[in-house]
């Protein structure tokens, strides 16, 4: 029998390849939500009321105010918009609807798994608003408040989705009309001319509303005195829509209407593709603003707090910061001690000890006790904000591919325009009643509906193939880039390891039993919630522990079986004892008990992968943040070179002494951010920061990093599909480019051929949905939806 998730109960893999500490040990799991959700439910009640703690301050008038604005049709209602970065598959999202729709006063849920968001309109007065993140955290769904607003991706998403349902209503309803006409059907006159009437009437909105786009395009082109693609679209389209005019005022004559609607709703169905491929590229700004805090607690003069945005924190504020509280901009520890988790900035695996005169990050996160920070730079000149220059500089950059479709765009204008002005003037010394018959044709066979579908074609296809086994493409171009890359960077934290500590030996220094010296490890560790307590939990037996004491950043004590016993760094644990070396150490008032050595071990697929890639010619190479010993140790076991601390700016500098190109680079954290902006492809993989996803062309389920070498076979084999795409496109354009310009082209046969050529396109293209299969470990089908709630 297969194993389950032991939160949603969905099937695994066997092995499992992911597991939750609880206090009954270790339990399998399907994905990192699933995850957080059983390691939450087994946090112990002090880390639970300081977390409520932390979420009273979202309660406050002027914080409500600020995050959620009322509803227009309920004033009494507030609208709120939650980021959700552990929302990574179905069931997380049902867990998410029922948890929410289960408080009192929320009365509209809208989950969006695609974009990690939910959507909510709840009462005030009836839920508080940090009750309903504590619930959401609860089923292990750590929840960031999104300001409001509408992103402008959004609304151009929506306009063009409009755009393309009305061209497509529009095709359908006069390809119907025009049907009798092509089959040759015996109609009087009266009724000839009432379909062309009403074939006016329904391609009219089609063209201006649905074909809009182009002629904005074009506008713009002609404005900058330049010639783009779009400029003979838009010919083709008014051309046709004046002819077709033209003739239903005669009442005789061909009508164009019928090949006007199916040129904008194919164009504007490649249009949609390529905008959603660019909304994907460029991220959301706030994929940044979602590692800082929305508010922080800054300290008055009189001892008080006061809660602010973070924007509004000057340097020289004082800022108190509560367990689990994130730093929300550059400054020093004044008071207090505390470990501070920075692996997602710096790439550094464990926690770090941070006490007065320490420095912090802002976007690092406080895992222990309580400190008080001073701001030494306001959030626009912090270390994230120098990080998110860095990727916007290199997203700017425009791929070499597109350089070279600007440079040639112009002359396949010149040339379409110069072959369709040359027809018509021909035609007009010859025979001018054929002329604009001529000349509409031209325009119509040289329009690329079948060029510009044979790339989005083949990549819908692989990138839903893909999407199947857990790999999720943000750009198109990736694709392209993954199947050509030469060289792979790889970072180590989180990406060929499992980014948490794992007890790896225990060596005993007194006559005492290794399951008695985890035991009593563990019951001292059961009040934490920090890493190191989590890799504990399996080990505990529920031992008795009496005046338990928490040394922020060092370690903790307690008194067990008569026993004073501590436990933690040895300058704590062991303080007599610099002769011992650095560790976690069990002591008790004797001496030295037993040393846990914990280490971030390899994911159990990281040898195959990097076998894989080397398998199909790939040179690979180790970057990272973390200490040169744990680099080392992760380097010798797969055989890779290796740099250890480096900053994002010193991974930059290697990226750009890589002689071999395209460069793939593959991590998870923010720090990786810049890098995975400018390497020419890049991959993050799922568990990351919305940073690193916002910066990655790939986003690859945790669990599914087997998956890789798979990918690029499938990358690859699109690549052979879209050649053979583009060269029947080119050879339909030319082969009907004459026979139209000689006027033997009537327009049903264009629309006809245009269909056609469009269909053959897509049908060689879904070959790579039978050919490519699925990747390794896939076992479960995925469905593409559609979110009508883009149109309310």
């Amino acid at each position: 029998m297969s194993p389950a998730c032991a939160h949603c109960a969905a099937p695994l893999p066997d092995p499992p390849r992911q597991w939750a500490c609880r206090e009954d040990g270790l339990a399998p799991v399907c994905c990192e939500g699933c995850r957080r959700a059983a390691e939450w439910a087994a946090a112990p009640q002090a880390w639970r009321a300081a977390r409520r703690e932390r979420l009273q301050r979202y309660d406050r008038p002027a914080v409500l105010d600020g995050l959620c604005p009322p509803d227009p049709e309920a004033p009494q209602r507030r609208i709120l918009r939650l980021h959700l970065p552990a929302l990574v598959c179905g069931a997380c999202a049902l867990s998410v609807e029922r948890a929410l729709a289960a408080l009192p006063g929320v009365d509209r849920v809208v989950v969006e798994p695609l974009g990690r968001r939910v959507h909510l309109r709840f009462d005030p007065s009836r839920l508080a608003l940090g009750r309903l993140i504590e619930a959401l955290e609860d089923i292990g769904q750590p929840a960031v408040p999104e300001r409001p607003g509408v992103s402008p991706q959004v609304l151009e998403n929506r306009a063009a989705l409009k755009r393309l349902l009305v061209a497509g209503f529009g095709a359908m309803q006069t390809m119907m009309y025009a049907a009798a006409l092509y089959a040759g059907a015996e109609l009087t006159p009266a009724m000839d001319r009432f379909l062309a009437w009403v074939s006016l009437l329904v391609a009219t909105p089609v063209l201006f509303y649905g074909g809009a786009p182009f002629f904005a395009g074009a506008w713009r082109a002609l404005r900058a005195r330049r010639l783009g693609m779009d400029q003979p679209i838009a010919l083709a389209l008014i051309t046709a829509y004046l002819a077709g005019l033209i003739a239903a005022w005669r009442g005789g004559g061909t009508v164009y209407f019928d090949s006007l609607t199916m040129f904008v709703f194919f164009l504007s169905l490649g249009r949609y593709a390529e905008m959603r491929a660019r909304h994907r590229a460029a991220g959301h700004a706030a994929a940044f603003a979602e590692r800082l805090p929305p508010v922080a607690a800054r300290l008055t003069a009189d001892g008080g707090e006061d809660i602010v945005p973070c924007e509004a924190l000057s340097p020289g504020d004082r800022v108190r910061l509560r367990p689990g509280d994130a730093v929300p901009c550059d400054g020093t520890v004044i008071a207090g001690r505390s470990e501070v988790d920075e692996a997602l900035l710096t790439g550094e695996s464990a926690p770090l000890p941070r006490g007065p005169g320490d420095a912090l990050v802002g976007g690092s996160l406080n895992v222990g006790g309580e400190l008080v920070m001073r701001v030494d730079r306001p959030a626009a000149a912090s270390t994230l904000a120098h990080l998110q220059r860095l990727l916007e500089r290199a997203q700017a950059h425009k791929p070499a591919l597109a350089q070279w479709a600007d440079r040639w765009a112009g002359h396949f204008v010149a040339g379409v325009l110069f072959a369709a002005a040359a027809s018509a003037l021909a035609w007009l010394a010859v025979d001018p009643a054929r002329a604009l018959a001529a000349f509409v044709a031209v325009l119509v066979v040289s329009c690329p509906c079948a060029l510009s579908l044979a790339t989005p074609a083949a990549l819908t296809v692989a990138i839903g193939r893909l999407a199947r086994a857990g790999v999720l493409v943000t750009r198109a171009d990736a694709v392209e880039h993954l199947a050509r890359a030469r060289h792979v960077l790889l970072d180590k934290t989180g990406t060929l390891t499992v980014g948490r500590p794992v007890l790896q030996n225990v060596e005993l220094h007194a006559p005492l039993a290794r399951t008695t010296a985890l035991a009593w490890a563990a019951a001292l560790e059961r009040p934490c919630a920090h890493p190191l307590a989590l890799a504990l939990r399996p080990y505990d037996r529920g031992i008795p522990v009496e005046d338990w004491r928490l040394a922020p950043g060092e370690g903790v004590e307690g008194g067990i079986e008569g026993r004073r016993l501590r436990l933690g760094r040895r300058s704590f644990a062991l303080p007599e004892r610099a002769d011992l070396p650095d560790g976690v150490w069990l002591a008790d008032a004797n001496g030295p008990l037993a040393r846990l050595v914990f280490e971030d071990a390899l994911r159990p697929e990281a040898a195959s992968v990097c076998a894989g890639l080397r398998a199909r010619g790939l040179t690979l190479e180790l970057l990272s943040g973390d200490a040169p010993a744990p680099v080392r140790a992760v380097a010798e076991a797969l055989g890779l070179p290796a740099a250890a601390r480096l900053t994002p700016q010193a991974k930059l500098e290697r990226l750009r002494a890589v002689p071999a190109r395209p460069v793939l680079a593959i991590g998870d954290g923010i720090n990786d951010a810049p890098l995975l902006a400018a390497a020419d492809v890049s991959i993050a993989l799922s568990h990351g920061p919305a940073l690193s996803h916002a910066a990655a062309d790939v986003l690859i389920e945790t669990a599914r990093l087997a998956s890789l070498p798979w990918a690029i076979d499938v990358c690859r084999r699109t690549l052979a599909v879209i050649r053979q795409n583009v060269f029947w496109a080119l050879a339909y354009n030319a082969a009907a480019l004459p026979w139209a310009a000689s006027g033997r082209l009537p327009a049903w046969a264009a629309a006809l051929g245009m269909s056609l050529s469009s269909l053959l396109v897509v049908c060689n293209a879904l070959r790579l949905g039978r050919r490519c299969g699925t990747g390794p470990g896939t076992h479960a089908a995925a469905a593409i939806t559609l979110d009508m709630g883009a149109l309310r």
